[in-house]
């Protein structure tokens, strides 16, 4: 009996420990598809955000017109379950307004974002692809 409970402990930490390898899964730069700025996603407190890296060209219409590095895109996702990360905030680069958003890591290479108000049906998906460093 006191095997069986040993190895319960083991698998559960092994687990464990595999999940959250693949919640850090997201980390790293990715590129949103307006094409005006990399945004790297970070770790803090078990809760994933996103900031600005760079301006590669000014688009008329949107806020980061300047050059504003450290713009905080994303905030507050918490990874859920294997590959998806809700309870977070997006902002809307062309309105200005946050809005409730889920993200959804596809592959290594590609990060859905979707943006709603409300409920998750009525918003839009935008796909992101990582920077390769």
């Amino acid at each position: 009996m006191k095997k069986y409970i040993i190895a319960a402990l083991l698998l559960h930490m092994a687990i464990y420990s595999a999940s959250a390898q693949d919640a850090d899964a997201i980390l790293g730069i990715w590129h949103s598809p307006h094409g005006h700025t990399d945004i790297q996603i970070i770790k803090k407190d078990n809760l994933y955000s996103g900031v600005t890296t760079s301006l590669k060209e000014n688009h008329p219409g949107h806020l980061s017109s300047g050059p504003d590095t450290g713009v905080v895109i994303l905030k507050d996702f918490k990874h859920r379950r294997r590959g998806i990360y809700n309870g977070g905030k997006v902002l809307d680069s062309k309105s200005g307004r946050s809005y409730n958003g889920q993200m959804k890591l596809i592959n290594n290479d590609r990060l859905d974002i979707r943006i709603f108000f409300g409920i998750i049906q009525f918003g839009r998906t935008e796909t992101w692809t990582r920077v390769k460093e």
